[in-house]
């Protein structure tokens, strides 16, 4: 799941970083495939860029600057995190399920 990933917020430019390795993990799942030797699986700029414009358009996330200081000034850095709406998802898809009674 991606959404639990950008609870705290993402770094916009690691953002393809979570999506390669959330699809590699899922088909590695899937498949049931041993980790070694890692297959190489290449997720597109494209593909990605299209997740995030469905998720802004969606709005479960939103796109945020931060400044940080270095040494000699502040620089700005952009992040994607969760809405309120992106939070209410999430926990939605991750709620444990209430298990019907056994009588």
């Amino acid at each position: 799941m991606l959404l639990p990933r950008l609870y705290g917020g993402v770094k916009e430019n690691s953002f393809k970083n979570h999506i390669n390795f959330l699809v590699l993990d899922y088909y590695l799942n899937f498949h049931q495939l041993d980790r070694n030797p890692k297959p190489v699986i290449v997720v597109t700029s494209e593909i990605v860029e299209s997740i995030k414009i469905q998720l802004l358009a969606l709005r479960y996330i939103k796109r945020e600057v931060e400044e940080y200081e270095t040494d000699k000034e502040l620089k700005p850095s952009r992040f994607l995190k969760l809405t309120e709406k992106g939070e209410q998802i999430m926990y939605q898809l991750n709620a444990i399920k209430k298990l019907p009674r056994i009588k």
